[in-house]
């Protein structure tokens, strides 16, 4: 089959409160043991996914910022990395600055927040990532990485609907989790950074991408085999074939274990997964799990 990779998202596939239960750490090794190459794709930067990698056992390369940057797997060089125009995040600053939405600016391994936001401070301090609290006005003077609105879901989808709208093509517009809104660069995704690697390394035999949200999505299109938890966005299930409980039963582990029961099966070019794979104890029971041979 030549090489098996597993392309994950952390926060809501892997983690739980921003903890990686040791089932799911053990899981990890075991995939890891057996020839999985293991990537990590998150919307976090370094400094806030270092601590986590002793439960994430991988030397692969990092995608980070949502897919704006991409680093070795120590995160001492950057492979990749595409910035929003600072004019478009000033323009997005402008648009939600009255939202009543807290503001997050990704620069290089920092955070920049507005003097009143202490839930993001509170947040980013307790990572050890260093922040900044001085964006008074709608309005950055260099490039960033990205810039999050956070907040009411409701909210936070109007808005999704106003920028995108306002922003057009200078700007991806996403859903980065529950009441996240996420403004990139165009043309970045998790998706794109993974093409970006799997240019120079090659198709994998085996490809299998696992996230939760809508920021996943382009990654998820491009698997064999794409895997969500239970309670992912419904627009991710619609593209996905395997279904496990949320990340807060430890769910990633049942995937791991079919991953391994069935040694890459599901990638193989003559078996067609003719329905969504259900994790027994999943929601939505009924759901059958079939391989069949065509």
């Amino acid at each position: 089959m030549g090489l098996k990779i597993l392309v994950s998202d952390f926060d809501g596939t892997l983690a739980h409160r921003d903890h990686v239960p040791f089932a799911v750490s053990q899981a990890l090794s075991s995939l890891v043991e057996a020839g999985w190459e293991l990537i990590l794709a998150t919307g976090r930067i370094y400094a806030s996914v270092r601590s986590h990698l002793e439960s994430v056992p991988t030397t692969m390369p990092l995608i980070l910022y949502d897919g704006a940057r991409i680093v070795s797997s120590d995160g001492g060089d950057v492979l990749f990395e595409r910035l929003l125009a600072g004019e478009t995040a000033s323009e997005a600053l402008r648009i939600g600055w009255d939202s009543g939405l807290e503001i997050q600016v990704y620069g290089d391994e920092e955070i920049l927040i507005r003097p009143d936001e202490s839930d993001s401070e509170r947040y980013f301090r307790k990572l050890a990532v260093p922040v900044r609290d001085d964006l008074v006005e709608p309005r950055v003077d260099e490039d960033v990485y990205r810039v999050i609105f956070y907040g009411d879901p409701a909210v936070v989808r109007r808005l999704a609907r106003r920028m995108a709208s306002a922003l057009g093509g200078a700007a991806a517009v996403t859903l980065a989790g529950d009441g996240f809104l996420d403004v990139l660069a165009p043309g970045v995704s998790k998706g794109a950074a993974l093409e970006h690697l799997l240019a120079s390394m090659g198709r994998p035999g085996c490809l299998v991408c696992a996230g939760d949200h809508h920021n996943d999505r382009e990654l998820l299109l491009l698997a064999d085999l794409a895997a969500v938890p239970e309670d992912a966005a419904d627009e991710l299930k619609a593209v996905s074939r395997f279904i496990f409980p949320s990340a807060s039963e430890e769910g990633f582990v049942s995937l791991a274990r079919f991953l391994l029961e069935s040694d890459g099966v599901p990638c193989k070019g003559d078996v067609v997964l003719t329905a969504p794979l259900m994790e027994e104890g999943a929601a939505g029971a009924g759901c059958r799990r079939s391989i069949d041979n065509g």
